[in-house]
């Protein structure tokens, strides 16, 4: 079912989208985050955060996994899979799985397409770049 299939023209725009849709996330949902480099996905994962009270969120690029507390008492998990190889060892490792299995929070995951093997999202939000200043955002729940 598509919850949202919008265009928007700005960095603003984007994460005013992603605070509505944070309103129809809950604790134990996962949320894979889908789009290629520059599109905006971390854009999208800030406004989602703000909704939660969460102001400073950095890309976890490197540091992979960044866990935020909301202000509705539960973790936000936030995933950045760029650099994941595919090896499920590293998703171990890392202690992916376990969030995963906690259910204890919401998860959001950038790049999930890496990971499509291994798990199933709530939600897929695919952000697509249509110009310099335009993307079009749509988000289906399964």
């Amino acid at each position: 079912m598509v919850i949202f299939d919008v265009e928007t023209s700005s960095p603003d725009e984007t994460r005013e989208i992603a605070k509505q849709f944070a309103e129809k996330v809950k604790k134990g949902d996962v949320v894979f985050i889908e789009g290629e480099l520059g599109a905006g996905k971390t854009e999208f994962v800030r406004g989602f955060v703000l909704y939660h009270g969460i102001r400073l969120i950095r890309s976890p690029s490197f540091t992979v996994v960044f866990e935020h507390m909301s202000r509705f008492g539960y973790p936000v998990y936030h995933i950045d899979l760029y650099r994941f190889t595919g090896d499920f060892m590293e998703l171990l490792e890392r202690g992916i799985i376990d969030i995963f299995e906690k259910r204890n929070g919401i998860v959001l995951v950038e790049w999930a397409d890496r990971i499509e093997d291994f798990y199933r999202s709530t939600y897929t939000v695919k952000i697509e770049i249509i110009s310099d200043a335009k993307r079009r955002i749509k988000i289906e729940k399964y």
